[in-house]
């Protein structure tokens, strides 16, 4: 069988199509309407298998001419079969909903009530127009309200819809008017009605769904979805109930929200996973509910587990509150007459939750942040005299460079020991161990949260019960009770991702249960799949910004190792040594670098080209690959290569001019040092970039040149 393209007039409907399941003669699935077969079995649309050219028809199914060649009975199909249990229901995907809907509603009027109640909410014609409500028709038009779709489409599991008898009609004719919820892409997924004249007992709103029914479905309960593309733009997004409150909150408000169809018409885990598969780069929401929950325990219980489910993840969770004279919802305070800006309050899930829970004790409440950005607030802002009088806590370094709430970098090359050295790092904190000079006894690191993205589990329990050998029985004992570590690690058969604030959710909780002093990241390539590397706005939302939230709400130092980028290997000079955005180490409290020394196979220089405040004297460390130890073995001045290097450049550069090779010989050359180390140090020199070499056997002083300290109380 040979599939031939179509082309491209789109000249089908599912007129003259074969009803019900039928096996498609393209991809060999059992479908309804993903494929499609006609009654001559001589072309087929099918969902999943594209033609040469990707022409589809309106539905987005490819269009496929079937030559069924001599022998009919031969026909393979070119995937496996899909069949689909029987007595399954199969609810259509969102754009062939849409369509139906949108024609559905195409067909219908809104009467002159239902349009006043909609204006009198706050919507305008033309959104009333754009969003589509209409009135429900009476019960005896449930079949010829519908009679131009049933010749176009097939409703079959399309919810709301069913088979009486023999023939298509709509189900549940309540007086009121239509209300669509759609998705993320703005499709219209199913429709809620909002009934007119209703006792004290009934429920307001019921769904338009054909659960039960022949060849009907139930609608679910999906999420209605707003403005998502001010969504993108501000990075924040409101929670509340109900399409119709949604759709009246954003007519008033600059916002996008995400509504559910009741305050428990869908698990929290659903809302937060919408929220973030939706919108990844999301920085703070805001719970949205209606003030009930003051009084009415079931949606009290509703709302703290969906705040439950919010308040562990990285992004900022705040609960929405306003004095009940306003109105019972959002929709209805945007609307009243007396509504300020400053009328609505933001309050900050671990206060709110602490204070419902009845934890919050006598303690005022915390900073509460208005959506004002023109008047002083008061909570962020202090006078001199006010600020000075300030009691800070943990304020002490917890290693060289970084205290509590500081990100700090480590950048080196692949396979020069930065894990070795960072574990070395971590077991001497949580030993009670000094190692210099990145620890000593003047910092505080006791506990270690270690998250390693690139060993196996059995290869960093190997590597650390190699380490721990040179260990007495007390330390190890420290070590067992202090150290925690997330090793090769998958959530939702996904693997561990910080760029998903889920996932880096995960990281913190991990923090502060554990009581981490300090948050070892390895790496950044390894643990957080950032969309562009190389993008400094990119980097910064994704990289620098959530591991900065971490610090803070996890009270700890963080350390995120990096791999360095080929241009800069052996560049000592400047802090942007890293691979990828220069905003990485511009953001980092304290940037750390491992390079090669030529001394030795096993040995590796540490420097520290960014640190405020503090001078660190460039390190030469030497590895013992049978303990997985790095030892000191001198600052970088204590040796004599090293010391031989600087009073060169200091030479140089103190002429002012080109000095020629032979003049530098002549002045340094000694039995203690050879001509052939002064030329391996004149050519480590001039790829460090610390010396130019403007032609061959001259040389000058670079001008990004610094002496060390200055370089460090320049930063």
């Amino acid at each position: 069988m040979s599939f031939i393209e179509d082309d491209g007039n789109r000249p089908y409907s599912n007129i003259g199509f074969k009803k019900g399941k039928q096996k498609c003669l393209v991809c060999g699935r059992i479908e309804n309407w993903h494929c499609r077969v006609r009654e001559d079995e001589l072309l087929g649309l099918c969902k999943y298998v594209p033609n040469d050219d990707a022409n589809t028809d309106s539905f987005g199914r490819y269009i496929h001419k079937i030559d069924k060649g001599i022998d009919n009975n031969s026909l393979q199909s070119p995937v496996k079969d899909y069949e689909v249990s029987e007595g399954e229901d199969e609810k259509l995907g969102a754009a062939y909903l849409n369509n139906i809907y949108q024609r559905f509603l195409e067909g219908l009027g809104l009467n002159s009530k239902h349009r006043e109640n909609l204006l009198g909410r706050g919507l305008s014609a033309k959104t009333i127009e754009t969003n589509k409500y209409k009135t429900v028709t009476p019960y005896w038009a449930r079949y010829s309200q519908i009679a131009d779709l049933v010749s176009d489409f097939d409703l079959e599991g399309v919810p709301g819809f069913y088979v009486d008898g023999t023939e298509w009609c709509v189900h549940m004719a309540f007086p009121g008017f239509y209300i669509p919820y759609r998705d993320v892409d703005g499709n219209i997924v199913a429709l809620q009605i909002r009934k007119d004249g209703i006792k004290m007992d009934d429920n307001r709103y019921v769904w338009l769904s054909s659960a039960d029914k022949e060849k009907g479905t139930s609608s679910g309960a999906p999420l209605h979805f707003v403005n998502p593309e001010v969504v993108r733009q501000s990075n924040e997004i409101y929670l509340t109930e109900g399409a119709l409150k949604a759709d009246i909150i954003a007519a008033n408000k600059d916002v996008g929200l995400i509504a559910t169809a009741g305050v428990s018409a869908v698990t929290p885990k659903k809302v937060s996973q919408a929220i973030y598969e939706s919108f990844p780069d999301i920085e703070r929401i805001v719970v949205a509910y209606d003030m009930d929950w003051e009084t009415n325990p079931n949606v009290k219980s509703a709302l703290v587990r969906l705040l439950d489910e919010l308040k562990d993840s990285v992004v900022k969770v705040y609960v929405a509150v306003w004095g009940e004279s306003l109105g019972k919802g959002l929709d209805d305070v945007l609307i009243n007459e007396a509504y300020r800006e400053d009328s609505v309050k933001y309050i900050p899930v671990e206060y709110f939750l602490k204070a419902e829970n009845g934890t919050g004790g006598d303690e005022p409440p915390p900073p509460v942040e208005t959506e004002t950005d023109d008047e002083e607030n008061e909570d962020f802002v202090y006078r001199w005299d006010e600020f000075s009088k300030l009691n800070f806590s943990n304020t002490n370094r917890v290693i060289f460079g970084l205290v509590r709430g500081n990100v700090g970098l480590v950048v080196a090359p692949t396979n020069i020991g930065k894990t070795t050295y960072c574990l070395n790092l971590a077991l001497s904190a949580t030993a009670r161990r000094e190692f210099s000079p990145m620890l000593n006894k003047e910092h505080s690191v006791k506990r270690v949260l270690y998250v390693d993205g690139e060993a196996t589990k059995a290869e960093l329990q190997a590597d650390i019960k190699k380490m721990l050998n040179a260990f007495d029985e007390k330390e190890r004992d420290s070590v067992s009770e202090n150290l925690f570590l997330v090793c090769d690690e998958e959530l939702d058969y996904a693997p561990l991702d910080l760029v998903n604030p889920v996932h880096i959710g995960k990281i913190q909780d991990a923090a502060l249960k554990s009581s981490a002093d300090l948050i070892i990241i390895d790496t950044l390539a390894a643990l957080m799949d950032v969309t562009d590397e190389n993008d400094n706005a990119v980097v910064k939302m994704e990289v620098m910004k959530p591991l900065r939230i971490l610090a803070k709400k996890a009270n700890a130092a963080v350390l995120l190792l990096h791999h360095s980028g080929k241009y800069y290997e052996g560049a000592p000079q400047g802090i942007n040594r890293g691979r990828g955005a220069s905003t990485i180490p511009a953001l980092a409290r304290a940037v750390f670098n491992l390079e090669r020394d030529d001394s030795g196979d096993k040995r590796v220089l540490l420097s520290c080209s960014k640190a405020k405040g503090e001078i660190f004297k460039k390190t030469l460390l030497e590895l013992n690959p049978e303990s997985r130890w790095f030892s000191v073995r001198g600052t970088a001045q204590d040796t004599d290569e090293s010391n031989s290097y600087q009073q060169i450049l200091d030479y140089v550069c103190k002429e002012g001019r080109e000095v020629k090779r032979a003049e530098i010989l002549s002045k340094f050359e000694s039995k203690e040092l050879s001509r052939a180390t002064i030329d391996r140090i004149l050519e480590r020199a001039a790829k460090n970039r610390d010396l130019e070499q403007p032609s061959h056997g001259r040389y000058k002083c670079s001008n990004t040149h610094h002496n060390p300290q200055e370089m460090a109380l320049d930063e």
